[in-house]
């Protein structure tokens, strides 16, 4: 075998078939829902979060802040919702939001825990 022939083994590609390693449009396209999906959950967790005061809520941001998966999120909705305000308006625009963002990214997981009650 020449170098030519060296440097072409393995790296054949059929046209028609997606590059090795990039996935399927549609996998990307998934992917890149996910992601927009967590971000937007992230920044929901962050402004509300923003709005408890003290200790709690210096911890609640860091944990928000260092979150790398939805799932990690969704386990802090308990003490989130524990530690936002009670008789504040801006509290129940958090909720809301915070209740809407968690409905679209684990759809099936709505009525767990009793949090479904807005």
């Amino acid at each position: 075998m020449n170098a030519q022939q060296l440097t072409n083994v393995g790296t054949a590609h059929h046209p028609g078939l997606p590059l090795p390693g990039f996935g399927l449009p549609e996998e990307r396209m998934a992917r890149a829902a996910a992601q927009t999906a967590f971000t937007e959950l992230k920044y929901s967790f962050m402004r509300a979060t923003a709005e408890i005061e003290g200790g709690m809520g210096l911890l609640l941001q860091r944990q928000v802040l260092l979150a790398k998966e939805a799932v990690e999120l969704w386990r802090l909705r308990g003490a989130v919702f524990a530690a936002l305000p009670l008789h504040s308006e801006r509290s129940r625009m958090h909720k809301a939001d915070l209740h809407q963002q968690l409905d679209s990214v684990f759809p099936d997981c709505g009525h767990i825990n009793g949090f479904a009650a807005r």
